[in-house]
């Protein structure tokens, strides 16, 4: 999924870089979708 011209996890980034809340419980969450993205090739 691609949004603003970016995949999803630089657009998450983005977001972090300028303080934007996401809708992740935690840190663990975070690492277990970023991990899950990887392995889709995403």
């Amino acid at each position: 999924m691609e949004v603003a011209e970016m995949d999803r996890i630089s657009f998450q980034q983005f977001l972090g870089e300028r303080g934007i809340a996401t809708a992740y419980g935690g840190v663990e969450d975070w690492l277990r979708e970023e991990a899950d993205l990887r392995r889709q090739g995403v």
